[in-house]
Formats: structure tokens, C-alpha cells, sequence
């Protein structure tokens, strides 16, 4: 039985999961295997898997009426020699962020949550990584090393044209679209410190550009709440990675909101998504020994287990 996993819980048997019908839950796991795409209900019910290869899809990213996903994966790759090419400095953020070589493909859903045929390869590259599609399904932003360093890209959802929007000799990764689709958060290391990672807006020209966070640590994976005030993202700047949340926007003064810690504990938490109505955020953890997907109630900071089984279940988008 799905339970509340850490104290702060309220009632007799702790707070209930989200209701099954609140949105869906898109996540990569190796259940079967390899790495494939699967839908699930916010209260983990009702798996539904999307992907069926021998090769490694990962990092969905659902559209808001849960018709199309986005995803990198390592099939197909037109230069295999080109994977080994990477920059090793990059060691501290690649272990279960993004392949080491992959392409970005469409999966169409029908109504039933199920594929409606194969998908569709949209970048060739072998360097494309991290999408995430925006709230009409019409645009994806990702990051690509196609041009050595990571920068950040934009394209219709369909294919086509592909711009770089953030051309600049630092690495920036985890792209995610407000709301309204004009902004773009992202984390970056132009700051200066080659593994300080920090969390960036600017608009969907690639302007406006505003720094949120100035901290050693990597700040990473930030997503935007479904109201567009907040942000949350993870890091270890206390010395494991755990889940925050700030404000969108630089305070009234110029200074940098301060990010609220959500999750504690010596776990790794990693890649939170806000759920739609913005009250819980999904998250991967391995506080079990194995990548896990759990939810931290927002306003109680109670956490919730989602997924219970013995292979490593990560990377959820809650749409």
C-alpha cells in the first residue's frame, strides 16, 4: 500500500496520494529491462508503457493534453564513434542525467493514452538531449552538444528549423518553458565555477537574460510551477541533492529570491515536476537504494511513494 514515507504527516494513516485523475505521470524505468517510456496515474496506477526497443529512451516530457511525447533516446544513433567524443569534464552531472549520445523523437498518443504509431526522429545529431514541449505541444526547447559546449535550442514540436538560443562558451543544461511559453528556465555554469551550476531565465529569443540563484553547489533540472511564481529545481548545495523552490523573479530590490528547501535527508532527490494544480511535485529518489518516484506535498512537505518495484524508475513529468 502506498503510504506517506517521512514524518510531518497528518491523520490517522497520513495524507492521500493525489486522486488517480489528476493529470499523468510520464516516466522512463528499466521495469522491463532497458530504459523505456511509460504513463502512469499520479496514485501510480494504471501503467501504461510506450516505448519497446533495445535501445535506451529517457527524459519524457508530456504535452498538457497528454497527445504527444518527447524524449531522447540512444537508437538510431548515425555515428556511434561520435558518443566517445564528450568532454570528460562533464563526469559530475552526466551519471543519470543524459545519455552519452542521443536524439530527440515524437511518440503520438491516441485518446486512450496509448502510441498511435512509431515515433518520429526529429533531431540527427547524436548530441540533442533533455526536451521539454510546451503547454500547446507546438515548440520543444532542449539542450544539444552539437557545437562542443551545451547550449540551449528551440524547434517546432513537428521538426524544422533548430536555433541556438544561448551561444556562449559555458554549458547550459535542463531547459523548461513557462507557462505562456515566452520564457525559459535553464541551469548554467557562466557563472564561472566549472561545476557551480546555476539557475537562469530569459525569454524565447534568447534575451532578457536573468540570474536566480549565485551558489558553489550544482543547481540543476528547475521546472516551472503552473502559475509561473515559482520555480523548483534541485540541488546539493547542502551537501546531497534535494528539492527546492523560489520565486521566478528577482525580488522587488534587485536581490535573488531565496529558495525554500522541500525534501531533507541524505537521498539524492533529483528532477522534481510540479503536478497541474501546483499543490505536489513529483520527484526521482534513491532513499530506497534503487530510483524511485515519490511526491513532496508542497505546502506539509509530506512525501509520498509512487513507485515500489525493483528496477529504477526516474525522470517524471507530471502533466
Amino acid at each position: 500500500m502506498l503510504a506517506c514515507a517521512l514524518a510531518g504527516c497528518s491523520g490517522v494513516n497520513g495524507p492521500t496520494l493525489p486522486p488517480a485523475d489528476a493529470g499523468k505521470i510520464a516516466f522512463a524505468s528499466s521495469r522491463d529491462g532497458n530504459s523505456e517510456l511509460y504513463t502512469m496515474n499520479p496514485d501510480g496506477s494504471e501503467t501504461v508503457r510506450l516505448t519497446d526497443n533495445d535501445d535506451t529512451d529517457t527524459r519524457p516530457s508530456l504535452s498538457v493534453d497528454h497527445r504527444r511525447v518527447v524524449f531522447e533516446s540512444s537508437r538510431e544513433l548515425a555515428d556511434a564513434k561520435s558518443v566517445g567524443k564528450l568532454r570528460s569534464s562533464r563526469a559530475l552531472i552526466r551519471p543519470r542525467h543524459d545519455l552519452p549520445g542521443a536524439n530527440l523523437y515524437l511518440l503520438r498518443l491516441d485518446a486512450t493514452g496509448r502510441p498511435e504509431a512509431e515515433a518520429v526522429q526529429l533531431t540527427n545529431t547524436n548530441r540533442d538531449f533533455a526536451p521539454a514541449i510546451n503547454r500547446d505541444g507546438s515548440r520543444i526547447v532542449f539542450r544539444s552538444e552539437r557545437e562542443d559546449n551545451s547550449d540551449i535550442f528551440l524547434m517546432p514540436a513537428n521538426g524544422g528549423e533548430q536555433t541556438n538560443l544561448t551561444t556562449n562558451a559555458a554549458d547550459d543544461l535542463d531547459p523548461d518553458f513557462s507557462p505562456g511559453g515566452g520564457k525559459i528556465v535553464f541551469a548554467s555554469n557562466r557563472g564561472g565555477l566549472n561545476f557551480a551550476y546555476d539557475i537562469y531565465t530569459m525569454n524565447d529569443s534568447g534575451g532578457d537574460l536573468v540570474r536566480l540563484t549565485a551558489n558553489a553547489g550544482a543547481n540543476l533540472g528547475p521546472v516551472w510551477s503552473p502559475d509561473g511564481r515559482q520555480i523548483a529545481f534541485w540541488s546539493n548545495r547542502s551537501g546531497h541533492s534535494a528539492i527546492y523552490v523560489m520565486n521566478a523573479a528577482l525580488n522587488a530590490d534587485g536581490s535573488m529570491p531565496a529558495p525554500t528547501l522541500l525534501t531533507t535527508g541524505v537521498a539524492n532527490d533529483r528532477f522534481p515536476s510540479w503536478s497541474p494544480d501546483g499543490r505536489a511535485i513529483v520527484f526521482q529518489t534513491d532513499r530506497d537504494g534503487i530510483l524511485e518516484i515519490y511526491a513532496v506535498d508542497v505546502l506539509s512537505r509530506a512525501i509520498y511513494r509512487i513507485t515500489n518495484n525493483n528496477a529504477e524508475d526516474d525522470f517524471p513529468d507530471w502533466r
